[in-house]
């Protein structure tokens, strides 16, 4: 099966995975140090990558959310979504105690879902009581229906300070003023870029010398090599085309036949975990096509960007001036889900 070089740059560097019982996606989409292990030079096609972040979260709707949910249920697993969001409520919460006067708190990707309450609420309402009245509130979502959500929630509780672009977070030097932000929040949103220099200049811009940012993420280690998803797929699934689609696999990215680098016990264990979670969500995804409630704007895409922690610490110390990382996993014996901490230079 040719790589298809049509204008769509989700359809870059892909097979044809209609048939298949979940949609793989572009290999623009894997951390960007990976790509000549998927056949992709190295330092290319930066915005086409970037345009496939904003293809599929564009759209992004609250049955999207709920269907990502079922998956983790449909896995055994706990709600991982909203586990994240706590973590990093908890965590800005008191960050904002050690500062005087107003606080800004930039959510990078943040919002409400209208369902389960979203990053930005979950924050707001971590808050102590006498914070709530020194905090100003900004949103940047390339979702207008994540970001109108918020604004109907903080109505129901009162809050005006606060500002929502409906926009990438690789433009917030052209919507922010630098240095204008106490306290930045990612929370499950970097792991969509496969670049993850610039969205982590843009943080960098944004956040005052000596303040912090807290980053609430997945972290996992397949798509650092496409030979650990070529296992995953003829290990975790069946479907009726299996044959010529792992054919297909196998001829566009050619280095997954060579055998993947060990893993350390943390990061096989985060591997597994989000082998598990996709297994959840081709199950999910069956049943919500089968029943006529599915529709194309939910469909998540398995190659991402997720990447282990280091990863994350070395680019926000190169690109972002960075430093003083701390970082706690949520998931004993596991990085898939972390913490991470971080204080800009003063």
């Amino acid at each position: 099966m040719a790589r298809n070089q049509t204008q769509d740059p989700m359809q870059l560097f892909s097979l044809d995975d209609s048939r298949m019982p979940l949609r793989l996606g572009s290999a623009l989409r894997v951390p960007s140090y990976a790509y000549p292990k998927w056949g992709i030079p190295y330092g290319s096609y930066r915005e086409e990558s970037d345009a496939c972040y904003m293809s599929e979260w564009a759209g992004g709707t609250k049955s999207q959310v709920e269907c990502v949910r079922a998956a983790l249920a449909e896995a055994g697993m706990l709600d991982y979504t909203n586990m994240l969001r706590q973590a990093a409520a908890q965590e800005i919460a008191g960050r904002v105690r050690d500062y005087e006067g107003q606080v800004n708190i930039l959510d990078i990707g943040g919002g409400d879902d209208g369902k389960v309450t979203g990053s930005t609420i979950q924050i707001f309402d971590a808050l102590e009581e006498n914070d709530k009245d020194r905090v100003g509130m900004v949103i940047v979502n390339p979702s207008f229906a994540f970001a109108n959500a918020a604004r109907v929630a903080f109505a129901k509780r009162g809050f005006t300070n606060y500002l929502i672009f409906v926009d990438k977070d690789t433009r917030i030097s052209e919507i922010l003023l630098d240095e204008s932000q106490q306290i930045v929040a990612n929370v499950a949103t970097m792991h969509h870029h496969a670049y993850l220099d610039t969205p982590f200049r843009a943080v960098g811009y944004a956040i005052a010398a000596g303040g912090v940012f807290v980053s609430a993420d997945w972290h996992n280690p397949e798509w650092e090599h496409p030979a650990r998803v070529l296992k995953a797929l003829e290990e975790d699934f069946e479907w009726e085309t299996k044959g010529a689609d792992i054919d297909a696999f196998k001829g566009l990215y050619l280095a997954c036949s060579e055998q993947a680098p060990p893993l350390i016990p943390e990061k096989e264990a985060s591997y597994m975990q989000i082998r598990q979670f996709w297994q959840g969500w081709a199950k999910v995804r069956a049943k919500a096509i089968a029943e006529g409630s599915f529709v194309p704007e939910d469909d998540i895409y398995m190659l991402e960007g997720h990447r282990p922690v280091s990863r994350y610490e070395a680019v926000l110390a190169v690109h972002g001036g960075f430093r003083d990382f701390k970082s706690r996993a949520l998931v004993e014996g596991s990085e898939i889900l972390t913490v991470l901490t971080a204080r800009r230079k003063a």
